[in-house]
């Protein structure tokens, strides 16, 4: 099993390298820079709490990618994976870090997209269906979102359409 959120990163790799074989945009995973940090852990032999070390991320990023399309729009995306048909905004879910970076890019006049894996399909919205679909509530429900913004994890070709098409930017 993959580790949490990794399989949905994998996915928009995939895509990303798809995009950038058809000459259409790139992306790359957002670097975390990450450090040796002193922490509170647990004794393994009396569970005391201890000063133990722990690779541990430094700052918050803006989103899982980053790029560019030809054209020169930037693109975030910010991937997550639930098991529950719902994505909490907050702590747990989509954080408001990650949120305020795609809302920033998407005022910008980028291309701002939450890839969300569930139940074996990754559902693929922009800030304005983010805004839309969960307001006032909580979470973003999965069932609201519509099908054509669902698609299987083979779907390279399809899966950001219509922000970013592989058929129609491909040579321009």
């Amino acid at each position: 099993m993959t580790q949490k959120g990794k399989r949905c990163e994998a996915i928009i790799r995939r895509v990303g390298r798809n995009l950038e074989a058809h000459d259409v945009a790139k992306l790359w995973k957002w670097p975390e820079e990450k450090r040796i940090q002193t922490v509170p852990t647990r004794c393994p032999s009396c569970s005391a709490w201890i000063k133990g070390k722990a690779l541990q991320h430094t700052e918050k990023t803006g989103c899982d990618f980053f790029g560019y399309t030809r054209s020169g729009r930037v693109i975030l995306i910010e991937c997550k994976e639930t098991d529950k048909p719902r994505l909490v905004l907050g702590a747990t879910g989509l954080k408001p870090h990650q949120f305020y970076a795609l809302y920033d890019a998407h005022r910008a006049g980028g291309i701002a997209l939450l890839a969300w894996l569930h139940d074996d399909l990754v559902g693929v919205l922009d800030v304005d269906m983010i805004q839309e679909i969960s307001h006032g509530r909580k979470s973003i429900p999965w069932k609201p979102i519509p099908d054509r913004f669902k698609h299987l994890e083979v779907e390279f070709d399809s899966m950001l359409e219509p922000w970013i098409s592989v058929k129609s930017d491909a040579h321009k």
